[in-house]
């Protein structure tokens, strides 16, 4: 496919499927037509998109299954966010809702302790059994309200043990990272994490932009971001990890050689 304005350069990012530089987004509740013309732009840019909590549990079951359809023909993967393990676990429906996903064709979970505190046995449990079906999973980790930067080695050995199970990838809590940008020593904790796991295992869910400016700046343009990235700020995500705009600095100018005065 020729490219507009393809006699400039930019900064190229591997193409989909991708391991790094991943980008998840939110699904508030869109109809078909809205969340087509966003992935008209957007879509090859989005690796998946976050069912938000159990919200289509007030439209049609037919709707649910044709935007999973509709996602999948543009190569992004839906998944039920962690709030719906979370509700099927406190009504004892874990099975229920292990089936339902399977039925209606998702491929991807997240498990998450958002409301539900879980043993480090029970949860272990519960991934493989989500596992054993053939689903994939992400699993959420950190707290959802902090009070002092992360122990990056407890966290390290948690998530690797995740990793180790078979979890695709672990979603590093909103709350976790705000502590960690705001705190003097937040660089060094977060380079100490992600060299005992890998950045490539990490999804880091940023709050504000000015996050997700700082994680592209410190770990590079494939830094994985999401999921509570909205449909409409894709569009503004990837030039930023391309050094497009103010936001970046405009940092892909600067690699181009000056021109003689």
């Amino acid at each position: 496919m020729k490219q507009a304005m393809d006699f400039l350069s930019v900064i190229e990012r591997a193409g989909k499927p991708r391991k790094n530089g991943l980008t998840l987004v939110r699904d508030p509740g869109f109809g078909l037509q809205l969340l087509r013309a966003h992935l008209e732009t957007a879509a090859p840019f989005i690796d998946y998109a976050k069912v938000r909590n159990i919200t289509p549990r007030l439209f049609p079951e037919s709707l649910l299954i044709d935007k999973i359809a509709l996602y999948r023909e543009h190569d992004i993967e839906m998944f039920f966010g962690g709030i719906m393990f979370e509700a099927a676990y406190l009504e004892e429906k874990v099975d229920e809702a292990i089936g339902y996903a399977v039925r209606v064709g998702v491929t991807t979970v997240e498990i998450s302790e958002n409301i539900v505190r879980l043993s480090a046995e029970r949860k272990l449990g519960f991934v493989q059994r989500y596992l054993d079906v053939g689903l994939k999973v992400l699993y959420e980790w950190g707290e959802k309200y902090p009070t002092a930067a992360l122990d990056p080695e407890r966290a390290a050995d948690e998530i690797s043990r995740l990793l180790a199970l078979g979890v695709s990838g672990v979603i590093l809590e909103e709350a976790e990272i705000s502590i960690l940008f705001k705190s003097e020593g937040g660089r060094s904790v977060l380079k100490e994490l992600i060299g005992a796991v890998g950045a490539e295992h990490v999804i880091f869910e940023t709050a504000t932009t000015e996050q997700q400016v700082w994680l592209i700046h410190e770990l590079g343009p494939d830094v994985n971001l999401g999921p509570n990235i909205a449909l409409e700020e894709v569009l503004w995500l990837e030039p930023t990890r391309r050094g497009l705009g103010r936001a970046s600095g405009y940092t892909a100018l600067t690699k181009y050689p000056q021109p003689k005065r």
